[in-house]
């Protein structure tokens, strides 16, 4: 063959099947090697060197795509269905735990006296003027508390739902969160409480001493 004819043959003739027929003991050339010189390139060679050209079925065989080269994908576990996790897999973790507020509850004594009815109450303060009454989280509503003497109190999260608080002495109480919608506070002496994150909806405030009241987030909707 003539060195002319030799330079005119392409690269898929020098590298076809039927030229490495012709010498057993030739060793085979890989098919990187040959996607280089043909230059191809492999799915992952297109997205990594960001080749916006299309790649055709044709150009896409068996041999440049390996099974190494393919990542299964995993779905994510939150994904799955119950029946997909195995067995052994660890339970869930529990809910968080509810604030340390949530789970001190008021002395039952000082509850108890207190649903006896305000004069009751209002003795047994008069007669302890500097025990600080412990009624955080009681339940106390629809309760009937006109003129009760609640100062210093500590009310934290109790319910006073439709509760009648009018003229009730609530001086420098404590009513963190608590539940005072549609409460009667009309002219409730409330200087100094604080009502933080208090449920005031629709709560008649008419006439009620608020000086130096804390209402930060507490929630007012409605309330007059």
């Amino acid at each position: 063959m003539e060195r002319g004819e030799t330079d005119d043959c392409s690269a898929d003739e020098m590298l076809s099947p039927a030229s490495e027929s012709q010498d057993s003991n030739a060793h085979p050339i890989p098919q990187t090697a040959v996607n280089k010189i043909l230059g191809r390139l492999t799915v992952q060679e297109a997205i990594a060197s960001q080749a916006y050209r299309a790649i055709t079925p044709q150009e896409i065989t068996p041999q440049e795509i390996t099974p190494q080269e393919i990542t299964p994908r995993v779905a994510h576990p939150h994904r799955l269905p119950p029946s997909s996790f195995p067995a052994s897999s660890a339970s869930p973790p529990p809910p968080s735990p509810a604030p340390p507020e949530l789970l001190l509850q008021g002395d039952p004594f000082h509850i108890s006296l207190l649903c006896q009815g305000v004069e009751v109450w209002n003795r047994w303060r008069a007669e302890h003027p500097h025990l600080r009454p412990n009624l955080r989280g009681a339940y106390l509503n629809h309760r009937d508390l006109h003129w009760a003497d609640l100062h210093d109190a500590d009310l934290r999260f109790a319910f006073l739902f439709y509760s009648d608080l009018s003229e009730a002495d609530l001086q420098n109480a404590s009513l963190l969160g608590a539940d005072l919608i549609h409460a009667n506070l009309e002219a409730a002496d409330l200087r100094g409480a604080t009502l933080c994150g208090a449920y005031l909806s629709y709560a008649n405030l008419n006439r009620a001493d608020l000086r130096y009241t804390d209402l930060r987030g507490a929630f007012l909707y409605g309330a007059h």
